[in-house]
């Protein structure tokens, strides 16, 4: 997979400064990192590092989220949706990730938590959720987690 991070930075870094790009984080390109921010569902690629997330941009993403789960959570066609409920999920945790990447332990646990609320079920969502809280919080007991993972499943069954 090393490969996909060498041809992206290669058709970045010559394009770069004619038009913007755009990323639906599979997996994750370590490279990517420093020059993303979140764009609604997916991550937009700065064509420079930035030191910071801007604060407007965060809290745009947090809007966006905010009221897309809302919606999501309230359709029973989602609800049923095994394939879209992982879809939305995966999308939530990709943009967790680029805040754990930045140290950014609340905004990450929240868009974890969100990727949850969407997918309990999804093992990306709760893997990261779980590495950020033991990360944050010193955690180490398994239980902990575990505990909180059935309650969210709960929350969102019920």
């Amino acid at each position: 997979m090393n490969i996909n991070g060498i041809v992206t930075k290669r058709i970045f870094d010559h394009n770069k400064d004619k038009h913007p790009f755009f990323v639906e984080e599979s997996y994750v390109i370590p490279w990517m990192y420093p020059y993303m921010e979140p764009h609604g569902l997916i991550l937009k690629l700065n064509s420079e590092k930035m030191d910071k997330l801007d604060p407007a941009s965060i809290e745009r993403d947090r809007l966006f989220w905010n009221k897309l789960s809302k919606e999501l959570l309230a359709d029973p066609r989602f609800l049923h949706n095994d394939g879209a409920r992982k879809t939305y999920s995966k999308m939530r945790s990709a943009i967790g990730g680029l805040y754990a990447y930045r140290r950014m332990s609340e905004e990450a646990e929240a868009a974890f938590k969100q990727a949850i609320q969407l997918c309990p079920a999804s093992p990306e969502a709760n893997s990261a959720w779980r590495n950020c809280t033991w990360n944050s919080t010193g955690l180490t007991m398994p239980s902990v987690c575990l505990f909180n993972y059935r309650s969210s499943i709960r929350s969102t069954t019920n």
